[in-house]
């Protein structure tokens, strides 16, 4: 798999959190950090300060279960979370760090436009100091037939008319996936939403017995 391709995969699904990358990683670090040592891993952190597309590079490559995650700083006190999986950024994060913060959290996937998806689909998850969405639209492809689930209470600012069209695909689409996101004043598909230079974090679980032990025993410490 290109680079260009992997980026294009990471930046079609990944999570939104309502707070800097810092409280975030840290979070995620106190729920995975007991789960790695279980299954013999421990976490790498490190900070790095780049453009987007370079930070990204940084996670391939794509693997079948994400094992490298960034928090990335973004404008209006967003942070953005990409994973490195097959299919981007799975919900469980997302979720987990919304209850475990709290914060308010959004999952985006668009991968209408990627070919390397046979099965094309819109989603925004959104969550409130819960691992239970406070609301939930989708349109997608669910192996040949369009499916439109829902969960949750609408706001105010959807277009509910545009719900009942009869193409399911056009429920839902990527043009009205970014209106709502502008509602939260997150604008994830603009490069300048992107504090690039500022601080990201990276995390990457990786094998004990594949490091030396003063590198084992000093990431321990900066990974809490």
């Amino acid at each position: 798999m290109q680079n260009d391709e992997g980026i294009a995969i990471l930046k079609s699904s990944f999570g939104l959190i309502k707070a800097s990358p810092q409280e975030a990683a840290d979070a995620y670090i106190k729920w995975q950090k007991p789960l790695a040592r279980k299954y013999g891993k421990c976490l790498k952190v490190e900070t790095i300060s780049s453009d987007l597309d370079p930070a990204l590079e940084n996670l391939l490559p794509i693997n079948p279960s994400a094992n490298r995650h960034l928090f990335f700083p973004c404008r209006n006190g967003w942070s953005v979370l990409f994973e490195n999986g097959f299919q981007g950024t799975d919900n469980t994060p997302v979720c987990m760090l919304a209850k475990l913060m709290p914060a308010f959290t959004m999952r985006v996937v668009e991968t209408s436009s990627l070919p390397t998806f046979h099965y094309p689909a819109t989603i925004l998850d959104i969550y409130e100091s819960d691992t239970w969405p406070k609301r939930s639209i989708a349109a997608m492809d669910d192996g040949g037939s369009w499916i439109f689930p829902q969960a949750g209470e609408p706001f105010a600012f959807e277009n509910l008319e545009q719900y009942k069209l009869k193409n399911i695909r056009d429920r839902f689409t990527p043009i009205l996936l970014r209106q709502y996101l502008g509602e939260f004043s997150a604008f994830p598909f603009d490069s300048d939403f992107y504090m690039t230079g500022e601080p990201a974090i990276r995390i990457e679980k990786v094998s004990r017995l594949s490091w030396p032990f003063s590198l084992v025993s000093r990431f321990r410490r900066q990974s809490g």
